[in-house]
């Protein structure tokens, strides 16, 4: 009788041991799928941004301005004028404008300005 109930004892732990391994094991794998979930959405939404920026940099409005900015180019009947980065030689190449010339023109609104020009 000692004998049986010790063979329960050890088989009930045994059970129970393999048990809670069990359940860790299943908690950690929950872990590990929640991560990889929230990698797979981080990744998705990169892709998205990527695949946005893609679109954006084919986009012919795109190509043109890093044509017109980077390379230089100008469409045919068009000019390039390249101005210093410098600011004071920017300055020097300006031309000089008169103080008193300046002051004596009236400041009109800029309804009056249009109406000027056109009429």
């Amino acid at each position: 009788m000692k004998l049986v109930k010790l063979a329960v004892i050890i088989v009930s732990l045994v059970i129970s041991v393999s048990l809670v391994r069990s359940i860790v094991t299943v908690l950690g794998v929950k872990d590990r799928l929640r991560q990889a979930q929230e990698e797979v959405a981080s990744l998705q939404k990169k892709q998205a941004d990527l695949e946005a920026r893609l679109v954006e940099a084919t986009s012919s409005t795109t190509i043109e301005k890093v044509l017109r900015d980077k390379l230089g180019l100008a469409k045919s009947n068009e000019y390039v004028v390249v101005l210093p980065d410098n600011p004071e030689l920017l300055r020097n190449l300006s031309p000089e404008l008169n103080k008193e010339e300046i002051e004596s023109e009236p400041v009109l609104p800029t309804w009056q300005k249009w109406l000027v020009l056109f009429f």
